[in-house]
């Protein structure tokens, strides 16, 4: 800048010096010497000027590419930071719904194993309690009671029983009512089968039409429903 104006200022002046020495007639090669340096300073000054500012604009142009690319890998580095972090979070998360769910469920197996335990506990006590109180009944049981439940159990070995027919063979045997009731009472038999079975006995020795062994399915004291079971049930 400053060449330039030197040399424009020195042109000038030649210039002026050149129109000076025209009119006095004096010689002109000085004046146009100078103005020649004048000429060739100022290009060369507004050469410099043109070049310098190139420059300028090119380091300004560079600093602002490196400040953009600056920005950009901040931006960048932030994208990249915050998308690290969902997908941590999301992982996290995941992790933790997990863990929530694996303890929910170890809970609840605990407390069905918990539950599980006390019932069987609790049946297992309650079973124990009926065996004492039955072995307890047992036990306070008049002698007759008891043979008469054992003779129940002889005469259904051998043959098949309805539940009257037994209560009067106990009774047939001399054992008192209330003694044969309880035997009744506390027989287990499975009467349909009974009634089943002695159908099936009575077709061994002789033929029999269905009515008419009903009738003596009724006779031997099996009720309508044991006698019609065993009918219903024959085998071919």
């Amino acid at each position: 800048m400053f060449l330039s104006i030197l040399g424009l200022l020195l042109f000038l002046a030649s210039i002026v010096w050149l129109v000076i020495s025209l009119f006095k007639r004096k010689g002109t090669k000085k004046p146009l010497i100078a103005i020649a340096t004048g000429f060739v300073l100022f290009i060369v000054g507004i050469s410099l000027d043109i070049s310098n500012d190139e420059q300028t604009s090119s380091k300004e142009n560079n600093t602002s590419e490196v400040a953009d690319k600056v920005t950009e890998s901040k931006e960048e580095i932030a994208d990249k930071e915050a998308e690290e972090k969902e997908k941590a979070d999301a992982k996290a998360e995941e992790k933790n719904k997990k863990e929530s769910e694996e303890k929910a469920e170890s809970i609840r197996k605990d407390e069905e194993a918990k539950a599980t335990k006390e019932n069987e506990e609790k049946a297992k006590a309650e079973a124990e309690s009926i065996v004492v109180k039955e072995t307890k009944e047992e036990a306070e049981l008049p002698r007759e009671y008891k043979n008469a439940l054992n003779n129940a159990y002889d005469y259904l070995d051998y043959t098949s029983f309805s539940k009257s027919g037994l209560y009067d063979q106990l009774i047939y045997e001399d054992y008192p009512d209330d003694a044969a009731q309880y035997a009744i009472d506390n027989v287990k038999a499975d009467w349909n089968k009974n009634a089943l079975q002695a159908a099936i006995d009575y077709l061994d020795y002789s033929s029999f039409s269905n009515q008419g062994l009903y009738d003596q399915l009724i006779y031997e004291g099996f009720t309508g429903e044991q006698a019609q079971y065993a009918i219903d049930n024959l085998p071919e």
